[in-house]
């Protein structure tokens, strides 16, 4: 349709819808009319898709086909939380004036504007998580919660790591300068923002004014009370990782987006929101920092001291407390209602009752307004039509309270006058919005009706009237109705001015509870999982630990009720520096590694760890190469990723730090991939002389690298008799005789003609083996000396494996 024939069609309503619309071209438009929120053309194709409703058109007889959709005005809450969740910012166009009252069409604006990261209602959000904005440029990243107005920012240098801080934080939404900065969020899922898109943001705002300013700018500026000001991410004691550590640990997500399987899942025993995103926090950011872990676990063994149906009774209290952080920032809102005040009021009860020893006077203050302020049922009350202050509070209010049941009384008894004076035993006195209070008779007493009697409107069956007795207790109705929203409205606003004013005090209430109760969950965890907190070793370069065992790995076999985890023994020092790790798959060498990995890493969270007892050097960096994976979107093979992810690691590893490498090299030819493990390894022992746990299948890297100071050589227990592996999974000394592949295939049910085959090859292929190694040193020991002289020579700590391969091709070519 021509826009020439748009205009000429257009209705005064959809031109005001047009004029608006064309304000906010990104945004979702909820354009309500009456008690629906309508959306139009576009955006409702875009709406209905998501919300799975209805998609018609405007009024197709009349020649307008523009496509719409809806949803009611008093459940908007889920539609838009939705539409959120799908991607989608949304703004909220209201009916700014009484439709009664207005003269001609009535006026509308766009009210709110929302976001992904700039909820509607908070309690849509995963409770879990954090729900974060994050801003950046050259200097500084900045990122903030609306939910709970807590603010961070961390300088950047040639230390930090923009993209190391997205991946951890794991924001909601980005706002970008330009599209240099899009470019380094490739790997970002989550929602961009332009900061040119929206009129209320300036290209020359820092990343801290750029998020308070988006905020205020979607919201108002009362959704920023809940913050208070900026905090200094300490960046130094930060332990170092490489970007996918978190992801190679599973500690949020298994690698195939099971959340239930997770570190976080298993170890997860707080009772409140706010606890739950500390801990996500916390295991956000391990630290090296050994006064802040001991403070940690000084809180968490005065909890594991006390006696076990203390910690019970104190839990028990804390599942009631409810999400106390968004519950502040919600009742000091705008949007706040009086249902937001009510559950405020609980969550505070329950924290006096929970801390019955701490001081909050002004916190206790408001406590008690809330309590004599707020109808209980309020929640079920229309905030339109009132009743939700309490008789008692205001001394005004509780006049029009008397005034308003009185007018009320006064139609009761104009009802019962009607009849006895009229004879009409039907007559009713009814209400509603369009024509007031009116008289109600039906059709067959209307020969009964009085000259006195006004009509109003014609029904079917019945007729409406209206007396001049009427019209004027109807005015003291009304009015006294009018006069006590109103008042009820002006108090409401008052209460949350007080909670706004309070927000500092009720800050340390929040830090208190959520610091609390996972303290006390850790402390029950250990009672429950046989956790146990670590001895911090800085003296000498050491890691120990007894009876470890992997969290989720025990967990899962305990769901399916099989048989308990293995324990096992490791010592980490100096003379055994790294583990060279063999055996069958299947054996859980993966499995030990990352046990030990997640009980050094747990440690310095300040956390209980998986082991009966253990003594942790506080690491600089914890590093990890786990599990087979590509990028494609990249153009990246799983090769490519594996020595993309070692290089990194070996950019930052140094002495002080422990390393987890699983399978390096096997994504390439063997020849390749053996070389280059065996260098690697080299580089590990002899260079950067870490801590380091390196599992392969390159059996005969055992017996190369046994002459290397630190290296020791083991593998997980299994038996084989006549052809059958049984695992026992407990370490032993030495190498594993063979990977047993072909074994581990059978047991996975491959044809046996295929099996069979595939033995043979591998027997032709060792005796293949045997050959050239013989053939190598008859010909270094006789036919070659000059060969010898100068293999000796070499210096092959300098030599890649290249390098090693291009000397053996010459040596080759001048021996032919």
């Amino acid at each position: 349709m021509s826009q020439k024939k748009d205009e000429k069609k257009l209705t005064p309503l959809m031109k005001q819808y047009g004029e608006i619309k064309a304000k906010h071209p990104k945004d979702l438009l909820l354009f309500r009319m009456g008690d629906f929120y309508e959306l139009f053309g576009q955006d409702a194709k875009k709406a209905a898709d998501v919300l799975n409703i209805t998609l018609t058109h405007r009024n197709k007889k009349s020649g307008d086909d523009t496509l719409m959709c809806g949803f009611p005005h008093h459940a908007k809450e889920g539609p838009i939380n939705r539409l959120l969740e799908a991607g989608f910012s949304v703004a909220l166009c209201d009916q700014l004036e009484d439709p009664k009252d207005a003269k001609g069409i009535v006026k509308r604006g766009v009210t709110l504007i929302l976001s992904p990261g700039v909820v509607y209602d908070p309690f849509g959000l995963d409770h879990s998580q954090t729900h974060e904005l994050l801003c950046f440029n050259s200097k500084e990243v900045c990122w903030f919660e609306p939910s709970t107005g807590q603010a961070y920012f961390k300088k950047v240098d040639f230390n930090t790591s923009v993209v190391d801080t997205i991946l951890k934080i794991n924001p909601r939404e980005i706002i970008v300068y330009d599209e240099e900065q899009v470019k380094e969020l490739s790997f970002y899922k989550g929602s961009i923002v332009y900061a040119f898109d929206r009129d209320f943001l300036s290209l020359k705002n820092s990343p801290k004014e750029m998020l308070l300013n988006y905020v205020k700018g979607m919201q108002g500026k009362e959704a920023l009370f809940g913050f208070v000001d900026w905090v200094e991410f300490q960046e130094d004691e930060a332990l170092k990782t490489n970007l996918q550590f978190l992801k190679h640990l599973e500690v949020f997500e298994t690698n195939e987006g099971d959340k239930e399987k997770s570190l976080f899942s298993v170890i997860k025993k707080t009772k409140t929101p706010g606890g739950t995103r500390l801990l996500r926090r916390i295991l956000s950011r391990p630290i090296t920092n050994k006064n802040t872990l001991l403070k940690r676990q000084m809180k968490i063994k005065e909890w594991f001291a006390k006696d076990f149906a203390e910690l019970e009774s104190f839990r028990l209290l804390m599942s009631e407390m409810g999400d106390l952080e968004r519950r502040v920032s919600r009742a000091g809102h705008s949007l706040g209602q009086p249902q937001d005040l009510l559950r405020l009021k609980n969550s505070l009860r329950v924290f006096f009752e929970a801390f019955p020893g701490k001081d909050f006077s002004s916190v206790k203050e408001l406590l008690a307004i809330l309590q004599d302020s707020i109808v209980e049922d309020s929640g079920l009350l229309n905030f339109s039509k009132g009743g939700f202050i309490k008789e008692g509070f205001n001394k005004d209010l509780d006049e029009l309270i008397k005034l308003s049941s009185s007018a009320q009384k006064l139609i009761q008894d104009l009802e019962l006058k009607e009849k006895e004076v009229t004879g009409i035993p039907s007559l009713k006195i009814r209400f509603n919005s369009v024509f007031g209070y009116y008289i109600e008779v039906t059709k067959t007493h209307k020969d009964k009706v009085p000259e006195r009697y006004m009509r109003k409107q014609t029904l079917t069956n019945a007729e409406r009237y209206s007396t001049d007795e009427l019209s004027e207790i109807e005015q003291k109705v009304l009015t006294s109705k009018s006069k006590r929203l109103f008042l009820e409205k002006e108090i409401f606003e008052g209460i949350k001015k007080e909670v706004r004013d309070r927000i500092k005090e009720l800050k340390s209430c929040m830090r208190l509870s959520n610091e609390e109760d996972l303290f006390s969950s850790m402390a029950y965890l250990m009672v429950e999982k046989n956790f146990s907190l670590p001895n911090f070793v800085e003296d000498k370069n050491e890691t120990s630990i007894v009876e470890g065992f992997h969290p989720v790995v025990a967990e899962d076999l305990k769901q399916k009720g099989q048989s308990s985890f293995i324990a096992n023994d490791i010592s980490l020092n100096n003379s055994k520096r790294v583990y060279l790790i063999t055996g069958p798959n299947m054996a859980g060498k993966s499995t030990l590694m990352r046990m030990v990995v997640l009980t050094s890493y747990l440690s310095q969270c300040g956390l209980p760890v998986p082991a009966k007892k253990a003594d942790i050097f506080i690491y600089k960096g914890l590093f990890t190469r786990i599990g087979a994976s590509d990028a494609l979107s990249l153009g990246l093979s799983t090769f490519m990723v594996e020595m993309r992810e070692t290089a990194e690691i070996l950019r930052y590893a140094d002495r002080d730090s422990l390393l987890i490498l699983d399978e390096i090299g096997r994504g390439t030819s063997s020849r390749d991939g053996e070389a280059l493990a065996e260098s690697l390894l080299s580089h590990i022992g002899e260079n950067i002389k870490c801590h380091c746990l390196f599992a392969t299948h390159y059996h005969e890297l055992t017996n190369r690298l046994s002459g290397l100071s630190g290296v020791k050589s083991i593998h997980l227990g299994y038996s084989d008799k006549d052809g059958e592996i049984v695992f026992t999974y407990k370490i032993k000394d030495g190498a594993s005789e063979k990977s047993y592949g072909i074994e581990v295939a059978e047991l996975a049910g491959l044809p046996k003609s295929i099996l069979r085959k595939a033995k043979v090859l591998a027997e032709n292929a060792q005796l293949e083996t045997l050959q050239d190694y013989t053939q190598l040193e008859f010909s270094l020991s006789e036919e070659t000396p000059v060969f010898v002289d100068e293999l000796k020579s070499l210096d092959l700590n300098k030599m890649t494996p290249v390098d090693a391969l291009i000397k053996l091709s010459q040596w080759k070519e001048a021996s032919s």
